[in-house]
């Protein structure tokens, strides 16, 4: 088997065994609205902010501690009503 034939082989064994990762990590604020929570709650320590349900105003994220906590927002005030550890005993 040749070099070259041999990069092919293990370039398309690769391909297959890579996860796709277009959808896993969109974390695309729905509007300018979340948008500005996402940089709030970045400022507060928060990482990997996501909308789960943008009419009610419900997030995720992670807190500094590495916990992931599930954030109630006014949708149309801004202010944050509630945050929950996804996991009580992080709390």
């Amino acid at each position: 088997m040749t070099y070259a034939r041999l990069g092919c082989v293990c370039a398309a064994m690769f391909s297959f065994a890579l996860p796709v990762s277009s959808g896993e990590l969109d974390y695309a604020m729905p509007s300018t609205f979340y948008d500005g929570m996402n940089a709030k709650l970045i400022g507060r320590g928060y990482r990997e902010v996501r909308v789960l349900d943008p009419q009610e105003g419900i997030l995720s994220a992670y807190d500094a501690q590495g916990s992931e906590v599930r954030i109630n927002v006014d949708p149309t005030g801004g202010q944050i009503i509630s945050t929950n550890y996804v996991h009580p005993a992080d709390g």
